[in-house]
């Protein structure tokens, strides 16, 4: 490799002029289905007199330097042909996610029941759980093959002989089925039903929750106010959240058969105690004390079974209350008379308060994971 100076054009009364010229030297990968090595046998770089005062770079030069070097790719002719079209649809997968019980007055959950799937050719594809609140949940299933669940009930789960009900994990009421000859209950799709369709939910998640308690022999001492870390399976922290006055936390919207961890810091142990995992039922877990970059971690596989589903916590166990004042333009101008909607995710109202004379409104007994907005009517003439 060398470069060249180009000095044709520097004037006779310039020639001995001293002047200086930094260059940065290019690297090429000695590879020889990348570069053109028969290039190197001229100059890889050029530099000329600008006319005025100092040299410059002849780009013109070396653009056609760097153009040349790299090894042509050979020329592919194009097919021409036409494509053979195929109608073959491309397989769409599901996840489908619901709730089972009894439909008696108290809605009985089914707990901890096998549920299965079945194909337009009642052939079991795929088996399910239900959680200690009857809800399943089937993933990557195929739109094509899925029709229908079953699941089988001994006389000790049913001793009235109740219908079972199947809902949609919105709880819409999807079907109801009685028992066959073989105590098992069966729902096919009909065009009334809908089944997959309102089975279907690439959202669902479950809300999981504990407690935890510091524990020295007989002496146990509420966690409060405790930073609580979810982990992936990377050991990653991916959400955290604060323990509540009672050591309680909760993680909404766990994906179903990942492995998590549940971990707290080891900055937050409280000297001379253990700290350990309870349900919000106040049933023992586990201690603590395995140490994972500085975080104690209990390591869980988020699938329906005994164990999961004492974390698990339904919808309707989970409520809260909202309370607000309206104020207009300042602090000393509360709103009343003013109507206030309540909106799901989809913009539908689903209730409605009036504000009293101080502007207060309050919702009672609402969802605590669902997401929810807040509209202010003025339907006053002022």
């Amino acid at each position: 490799m060398f470069i060249r100076v180009y000095a044709d054009g520097v004037p006779e009364d310039k020639r001995y002029i001293k002047m200086t010229y930094a260059l940065d030297i290019p690297f090429f990968a000695k590879d020889p289905n990348l570069i053109d090595t028969v290039q190197f046998n001229k100059p890889f770089h050029q530099i000329m007199f600008n006319g005025k005062s100092k040299f410059v770079d002849d780009t013109v030069y070396m653009n056609k330097f760097i153009k040349n070097i790299y090894a042509k790719k050979p020329v592919v002719k194009k097919d021409t042909t036409a494509p053979i079209l195929t109608t073959e649809k491309i397989k769409e997968y599901l996840q489908l996610a619901g709730k089972l019980s009894l439909d008696n007055d108290k809605n009985t959950p089914l707990k901890n029941k096998t549920v299965k799937l079945l194909n337009k050719k009642g052939e079991v594809i795929s088996t399910s759980q239900t959680t200690n609140h009857g809800a399943f949940v089937f993933q990557h299933v195929d739109a094509e093959q899925a029709d229908g669940v079953t699941v089988a009930l001994s006389s000790a789960d049913n001793p009235n002989n109740d219908k079972v009900k199947l809902q949609s994990t919105e709880g819409e009421k999807i079907d109801v089925a009685s028992a066959n000859a073989d105590q098992t209950y069966t729902f096919k799709y009909k065009t009334e039903n809908d089944l997959v369709k309102k089975l279907t939910d690439n959202n669902f998640g479950f809300n999981i929750a504990g407690k935890l308690i510091a524990i020295n022999g007989a002496d146990k001492i509420v966690a409060s106010d405790k930073t609580v870390y979810l982990l992936n399976e990377k050991n990653t922290v991916i959400a955290k959240t604060k323990t509540n006055v009672l050591g309680t936390f909760l993680f909404p919207n766990i994906s179903p058969d990942r492995e998590y961890g549940i971990a707290y810091d080891s900055a937050d142990a409280i000297p001379n105690y253990v700290m350990s995992l309870f349900t919000v039922k106040d049933k023992f877990v586990k201690r603590l004390d395995s140490l994972s970059k500085n975080k104690f971690v209990y390591k869980f596989i988020s699938i329906t079974g005994s164990s999961f589903n004492d974390f698990v916590m339904d919808d309707s166990e989970l409520k809260m209350n909202i309370n607000g004042r309206l104020y207009g333009n300042n602090k000393n101008n509360p709103l009343a008379d003013m109507k206030v909607l309540l909106l799901n995710e989809k913009y539908q109202t689903i209730d409605s308060a009036t504000t009293t004379k101080d502007g207060d409104f309050s919702f009672k007994h609402l969802p605590y994971t669902k997401q929810l907005l807040i509209n202010a009517a003025n339907e006053k003439v002022f």
